[in-house]
């Protein structure tokens, strides 16, 4: 990888937890290779290393597994623009914070009465806890869905008070 690569790419992960702990774990990994090889007497090379990558990746380029592995994992982000999924979940983002409560609490109210009628069709029995917890859960999507508004103002005062820390 060429510098202004390595530069570009550092600057863009700066600071991400997750890259932090991945590039964490590349160099232990590496420290724990460079010991084993001193350990069974030989000698570390940046030259061999370099030369065992490219070989690796020669081979993983002609291997129809790993071809197939990559594409199960990047069809799906390159379909995702054209997906209707995709139209629809922007317009949830650049909606409104009513307007997120009011779905936040739809999907609530769906999600517990889906839940509801599965556990009837199946027959499972549910004690008084459970249908404690799902009135609960019930009552706080409806609440969300018809004082929206509310919730807004209160996540926005919440939001002030936290940030003031």
């Amino acid at each position: 990888m060429s510098t202004r690569a390595a530069t570009v790419l550092r600057n863009a992960t700066d600071g991400s937890i997750l890259c932090d702990a991945l590039s964490g774990a590349l160099a232990a990994s590496r420290r724990a290779r460079v010991r084993m090889i001193a350990g069974l007497g030989g000698r570390w090379s940046e030259e061999r290393a370099r030369r065992t990558t490219q070989t690796l990746e020669k081979l993983a380029a002609g291997s129809l597994t790993i071809r197939a592995l990559s594409l199960v994992f990047t069809a799906p982000q390159v379909s995702w623009d054209e997906t209707r999924t995709k139209r629809v979940m922007d317009s949830v983002i650049r909606a409104g914070l009513v307007e997120k409560f009011r779905t936040l609490g739809l999907l609530v109210i769906v999600a517990v009465m889906t839940h509801i009628a599965w556990l009837a069709a199946f027959g499972v029995r549910v004690h008084a806890v459970g249908w404690s917890l799902r009135a609960g859960l019930l009552l706080t999507g409806v609440l969300a869905f018809r004082r929206a508004e509310g919730f807004a103002a209160a996540w926005h005062g919440w939001r002030r008070r936290s940030l003031a820390r």
